[in-house]
């Protein structure tokens, strides 16, 4: 048998070695992420598990599409903002993640037309009083040709 690979001269064994190992425990986790609210793919959510400290993970494409290579019993986050977070095990995850919009009841914003600290302000009325006195003396003084 001839051990050449497409007539290209590479040896069938030696291209072997430019394949990467398979990842002794990880298993490949291909899934999609989607608005339980709209049935629409979300984009850009971050799917991920924490392993010695250091985030790894993957962000959905535009049809809200992963791939995720991780051991079985990590326990994987998909976050999107906006939705609630979902946690499950790499091994339990859904072909199809459906994300909860996440409603948030914020604090109340009282928007008033008051001005501020009245101290400050009587200041900056006086200055602006004493700043008015001598531009009108200033403007009568000139139309008189008088100088002050």
């Amino acid at each position: 048998m001839n051990n050449q690979a497409n007539g290209r001269g590479h040896n069938i064994y030696q291209l072997g070695f430019f394949i990467p190992p398979v990842y002794n425990g990880l298993h490949t986790y291909v899934g999609k992420v989607m608005d339980a609210s709209t049935n629409k793919p979300l984009s850009a959510a971050h799917v991920y598990y924490i392993k010695n400290g250091d985030e790894m993970g993957v962000i959905t494409n535009q049809k809200g599409e992963f791939t995720l290579l991780a051991e079985p019993n990590d326990l994987v986050i998909i976050s999107f903002l906006g939705f609630e977070t979902i946690e499950a095990r790499a091994s339990e995850l859904n072909q199809i993640e459906y994300m909860q919009p996440k409603y948030e009841q914020l604090n109340e914003v009282n928007i008033t037309n008051k001005k501020g600290d009245p101290k400050n302000n009587t200041i900056l009325y006086l200055g602006l009083g004493v700043l008015g006195i001598v531009l009108g003396y200033s403007l009568v003084d000139s139309k008189n040709n008088k100088s002050v």
